[in-house]
């Protein structure tokens, strides 16, 4: 049978390997699984709070942007405008650069 003592070993060794592999994690998820049926005063709430979620996390106003001078300028022109900029210089790239050109098209269709 396995102790509680065993279970939360397992899991401080798995956290202190400096890089975890696959058969890492899945042993300390295991032993986190365990302890929780096993142990329900060591569960952990599930409850996350919508506000730190990404995808439900509020869109950065104008004043959070941050980066390069391009990134600024981009969200101060607004959607449309960085379109039809960035329309007139693709097909120069596309011309004098179509290696470019073919991995900036491949990574907007991933």
């Amino acid at each position: 049978m396995l102790a509680e003592r065993d279970l939360l070993e397992t899991i401080e060794e798995c956290k202190a390997v400096k890089r975890p592999t696959a058969a890492t994690c899945q042993l300390m998820a295991s032993c986190y699984t365990i302890l929780d049926h096993m142990f329900p005063e060591y569960s952990r709430s599930a409850d996350v709070s919508p506000v730190s979620l990404y995808s439900s996390a509020p869109a950065p106003q104008n004043d959070e942007i941050s980066g390069s001078e391009f990134a600024i300028a981009a969200n101060l022109a607004g959607m449309k405008r960085l379109l039809e900029v960035m329309d007139e210089h693709m097909e120069c790239i596309r011309l004098i650069y179509p290696k470019e050109y073919a991995a900036i098209m491949r990574r907007l269709k991933e």
